[in-house]
């Protein structure tokens, strides 16, 4: 796209800023702009929260480019969660006069959380953010999720549109994936009265591309499906899926979320979906595991579930637990559940012609990048050391024979 007449703000407010990809987005506005960013924090102690947002840049730069940056960021006080961001009228007001851009990245992420206790944070939160940009009169970036999709994520041939959020798709047992979707429905209503914003949905955030980087160690929520790095490596079984696997770089999402902000005065109204446009299948992440020499058997998926299930996958003849595997074990039952619905990217493909930045396609040599940054963070061990592995037993463990007594 044409970026002529592009929005280069001097003042940026940034919320999530110790997060994955608030970041990642920090690191990003120090790298390519001469901006003040106002990093907002709950936490009263600003000089812990400082330490924090600093912690999560050093991780994103390991090379130090952007150490001469560091002056740039202010970190502010700021609760979403409290109405006038738990600011007074007078610090309200400063704030409002100083931003010129709000990218809002906050968000309380559970995958077990019920609905009730997400709403507060993630919606109203949202529309407190939403007015203040309104009051402002000032352009927002809202990051969304690509989870938004629901329960028509099992819908064979369905396709998620740029340009739609509400297909009737139910989000049951979908706390975080609903107060995204409300959120969404709440922007594009407010924008209707004025509010200027666009929209992002990134999917599965993995690790920076050219480096590998992840915060595996410096948020209190890691990423689920490094967890499924872990079991996969930790017990060396896996089952055969063919379902698409989306994997997206975080600096892509950083770059591209940017660029949505530089063109803000063409794209309001918009939103985009942040995936990977080539995603592997999950297959081909168990191919590229082993291509990069890790032992990892194939079991019929009845059989893995069901040791699962029945505490019958033993590692140093203990049953294996893990995050991800205590998840499968919980949706094991259910037989619908393959991801059949695909996303579209042609509107973010299309703003970012002639950029330079683009979602690299998941191959060896990524793979490589993120797995050594694993091993390196202490997440996994490498293949040499890989060994022991899980066995599955056959024997049902004391604890699930007296449950199936009980059922009896």
């Amino acid at each position: 796209m044409n970026n002529n007449a592009a929005f280069l703000p001097d003042n940026y407010l940034l919320t999530g800023a110790s997060g994955v990809l608030g970041g990642r987005i920090l690191t990003e506005l120090l790298a390519t702009t001469n901006a003040k960013v106002y990093c907002m924090s709950r936490e009263q102690d600003l000089e812990n929260a400082r330490r924090r947002v600093l912690e999560m840049v050093e991780l994103y730069d390991p090379q130090g480019a952007v150490t001469d940056q560091l002056s740039r960021i202010s970190v502010i006080y700021g609760d979403i969660g409290k109405d006038l961001l738990g600011l007074s009228n007078d610090d309200y007001a400063t704030l409002t006069s100083q931003v010129k851009v709000v990218i809002h990245c906050a968000a309380k992420l559970s995958l077990i959380a019920e609905y009730p206790s997400l709403r507060e944070e993630n919606v109203v939160g949202t529309e407190r953010i939403a007015k203040l940009c309104m009051q402002a009169n000032i352009p927002l970036l809202y990051t969304s999720s690509f989870s938004v999709i629901g329960s028509k994520l099992y819908e064979p041939g369905f396709v998620l549109k740029e340009d739609c959020v509400d297909y009737g798709q139910n989000f049951k047992d979908m706390g975080y994936e609903q107060t995204k979707f409300e959120s969404e429905v709440l922007l594009n209503d407010l924008a209707k009265k004025g509010l200027q914003m666009a929209i992002v949905r990134p999917g599965n955030i993995w690790g920076d591309s050219q480096n590998g980087r992840y915060p595996l160690t410096g948020t209190t929520v890691k990423g689920i499906y490094y967890e499924m790095i872990r079991a996969l490596v930790e017990t060396g079984y896996t089952f055969h899926a063919t379902d698409d696997f989306d994997v997206t770089p975080v600096d892509y999402v950083a770059k591209a979320s940017l660029e949505v902000v530089k063109n803000i005065n063409t794209v309001s109204g918009q939103t985009f979906n942040l995936v990977n446009p080539n995603p592997p299948t999950y297959n081909e992440i168990i191919d590229l595991l082993r291509a990069y020499g890790y032992e990892v058997r194939n079991v019929p998926c009845d059989d893995y579930f069901q040791a699962l299930h029945e505490d019958r996958m033993l590692l140093n003849g203990k049953p294996y637990h893990s995050s991800f595997t205590d998840i499968l074990a919980l949706v094991s039952d259910d037989d619908n559940l393959s991801e059949q619905a695909k996303y579209d990217t042609s509107g973010i493909q299309a703003l970012l012609e002639g950029t330079g930045v683009s979602c690299p396609k998941l191959d060896s040599k990524l793979m490589s990048t993120l797995l050594d940054h694993c091993v390196a963070a202490g997440l996994i061990k490498t293949p040499a050391q890989q060994h022991p592995i899980a066995e599955i037993s056959e024997e049902i463990t004391a604890k699930v024979f007296m449950e199936h007594l009980y059922d009896a």
